[in-house]
């Protein structure tokens, strides 16, 4: 006989699935993005998005605040071989 779950231990693992669907990776090419809240985003790059680059010095980000329109750059990043 199958042992149930409680009600509370349902609930979690309810709230637990859909808090991981939608805080899920967005896949751009090949830059993640993922959403941690209203104002908190983390990118990376895919592991075929970091082959070209050997050595990243320089990260430029948008200042705090300000707004992007579709096509405006994200993000720059200064390697070895150049932005």
């Amino acid at each position: 006989m199958a042992k149930q779950e409680s009600a509370w231990k349902q609930m979690i693992h309810f709230y637990r699935h859909d808090y991981e669907e939608q805080h899920a990776p967005m896949l751009y090419g090949d830059v993640w993005l993922k959403t941690k809240s209203h104002q908190r985003l983390i990118l990376g790059l895919s592991d075929q998005g970091r082959q070209p680059y050997t050595t990243v010095s320089q990260v430029t980000l948008p200042t705090i605040g300000s707004h992007l329109n579709s096509g405006d750059v994200l993000v720059t990043l200064l390697t070895d071989q150049g932005p």
